[in-house]
């Protein structure tokens, strides 16, 4: 077996190791598999659920977390891979977990801070404690309420490379289903009967999803809808429509696909978009629900909300992390011993 064999298992195994055994990926009410906004251009709204970004996350006059209820019982509501960048605004019931450095201005931080940099920043207040594996550069008008723990090692609470995992899979998996509800259209609106329990699928071009001035979907709590949109490589805009539910079909129950897609422009969607290959663009409007992408620009606004789906893709156990591990280091072993044989 070739080091290149052994690079590769490494990284599946780093890839599948357990999320946190107390989060679902699903309760981000924003993910980016890569970053939110840029230095040049930070995002800027309320988003009311917890937010995550696989690298950095750029923040300017926005607010997260305003729903307590929207995400699971850590000390963070904003979990980034690399920087976390925080001009004015609020960052409520909870704190960040970052894994670069953190940089707080003009802006309230209700709960803990660990990060795997340093501290910087010019004004504000940080309620909780604050763990760095450097050091504190920040500003005196930046207070901190709780401890500080200054060039101390850094462990993440949440691995996100295992949650970017989920929700690529996710969306991969079910890109590949075929149609198995009836949709009419009736005069502009798509009636849609989804009359199965558990996962059902629509396939639709971005054209066709388009034409549609909006969607009525008849079925029952238990059935969940995903709507994908088919193009490759789709480039172009995903109209907001209006969608209505009969029999006890919810917004929760309904989610758009769009795993090909580069490049998405949006004003809102009514229920959960899925676009982690996507830069989506969000200048303004509203999105109920997950709000999924590659990279993430904009400032339209995220109410707190999640696909009952998502429950139906299965999460990395521990049990599942330790038996690749075993595999992992058998194959590493094999690997030595043949080495060692033939040199």
């Amino acid at each position: 077996m070739s080091h290149k064999i052994i690079a590769l298992l490494s990284a599946l195994l780093f890839s599948f190791a357990p999320v946190n055994a107390d989060f679902s990926p699903w309760l981000f009410n924003v993910y980016a598999i890569d970053s939110i906004g840029t230095p040049a251009q930070a995002y800027g709204s309320s988003i009311q659920g917890i937010v995550g970004a696989g690298n950095n996350a750029y923040f300017n006059g926005a607010s997260i977390h305003s729903n307590a209820g929207a995400g699971p019982g850590t000390a963070y509501s904003l979990y980034t891979g690399g920087k976390a960048v925080w001009t004015s605004g609020n960052v409520q019931n909870g704190g960040i977990d970052a894994g670069g450095n953190v940089t707080i201005s003009s802006t309230s931080v209700n709960g803990n801070i660990s990060s795997g940099g340093k501290l910087t920043g010019t004004s504000g207040n940080i309620s909780g404690n604050v763990t760095l594996a450097q050091t504190n550069q920040a500003s005196p008008s930046l207070t901190i309420s709780g401890t500080l723990q200054e060039n101390t090692p850094y462990t993440p609470s949440i691995n996100l490379s295992a949650v970017s995992a989920f929700f690529q899979n996710a969306s991969s998996t079910w890109a590949a289903m075929s149609t198995n509800v009836l949709a009419v259209n009736n005069f502009g609106q798509l009636l849609v009967t989804v009359l199965t329990p558990g996962m059902n699928f629509l396939n639709l071009t971005a054209a066709q999803f388009n034409s549609y001035w909006g969607m009525n979907f008849i079925g029952t709590n238990a059935s969940n809808l995903v709507i994908n949109i088919t193009d490759t490589n789709f480039s172009g805009t995903l109209n907001n429509l209006v969608y209505s539910f009969t029999g006890g079909m919810t917004s929760s129950n309904l989610l758009v696909n769009a795993n090909s897609a580069t490049n998405i422009l949006i004003s809102g969607q009514n229920a959960s978009l899925l676009a982690p290959n996507a830069l989506i663009t969000f200048p303004s409007g509203q999105v109920t629900g997950n709000l999924v992408a590659n990279n993430l620009r904009g400032a339209g606004s995220v109410v707190s909300g999640s696909f009952s789906g998502f429950a139906s893709i299965a999460v990395p156990e521990p049990s599942t992390y330790l038996i690749l591990g075993s595999m992992l280091l058998i194959c590493i072993y094999a690997a030595r011993r043949k080495i060692n044989i033939t040199a």
